[in-house]
């Protein structure tokens, strides 16, 4: 899945730029860009890669559980820690699935002073702010040459994906690509493993989009399963060229 460029070889279409930290390996775009903008957000990312690590010291399994974890209220902890464990909770996952969208999002926020519009991708993940339409190719084996367009009107939102043929992450499933759009990074991110995770014959298609298809926390979804998409929400696909 690309947000206006391909995964992975996408990059060099565009004038935008790489931060590269450890995991972490995003591609931003910016409609204002100069060096203040690409160091404020090598900044941002070691800022939240450090928040996330220092609690994953604290809370061991909060990076290695695979399904929900819960913090105490009364404990002090950073939002977008927060976000990770109640994105995770509400798609049934465990915390880590979410911290790529999560990450994507935060970083995007940061980079707001800076530019109107702002295009955040990190493996996959992507949180888009901006005043224009916005097009999200698909990316897939089968599907290369059409897209969603999120109107101007929906932004800011976040478009993630998971996928079992694509990528290095982790699923159980066999979904080619699962892609889902929401409000926030971090529940984009845990819906799509988790609804990636239960695909695993023909026949679960129509099961999982019964469970997912009136969740409140999902803007929008589709999945890919060999010769199959199904989906569901107000999307507006198009046809891409090229």
């Amino acid at each position: 899945m690309r947000t206006n460029f391909k995964i992975r070889n996408y990059r060099s279409e565009t004038k935008g730029f790489n931060i590269t930290y450890k995991e972490t390996d995003l591609y931003i775009d910016t409609v204002n860009f100069d060096e203040n903008v690409k160091r404020k957000a090598y900044l941002s990312v070691l800022r939240y890669r450090n928040i996330i690590e220092k609690h994953s010291s604290k809370s061991p399994l909060f990076m290695t559980s695979l399904k929900p974890i819960f913090y105490n209220e009364s404990d002090e902890i950073e939002n977008i820690v927060k976000s990770m464990y109640d994105a995770a909770c509400c798609a049934e996952v465990g915390p880590s699935a979410a911290v790529a969208g999560a990450i994507a999002e935060y970083v995007a926020r940061d980079l707001s002073e800076f530019s109107d519009d702002v295009i955040v991708e990190n493996g996959g993940d992507t949180f888009i702010l901006g005043r224009s339409d916005k097009i999200v190719q698909i990316f897939s084996h089968n599907y290369k040459n059409f897209g969603i367009k999120i109107e101007k009107e929906k932004l800011p939102i976040s478009v993630c994906s998971s996928s079992f043929t694509i990528g290095h992450s982790l699923s159980f499933g066999r979904a080619d690509l699962v892609v889902v759009i929401s409000k926030s990074g971090a529940t984009a991110d845990a819906f799509a493993t988790s609804i990636c995770n239960s695909i695993k014959k023909f026949t679960d298609i129509n099961k999982t989009v019964k469970v997912y298809e009136k969740n409140k926390y999902i803007d929008g979804c589709l999945i890919f399963f060999k010769n199959k998409i199904a989906g569901w929400g107000n999307l507006n696909l198009i046809e891409i060229e090229g």
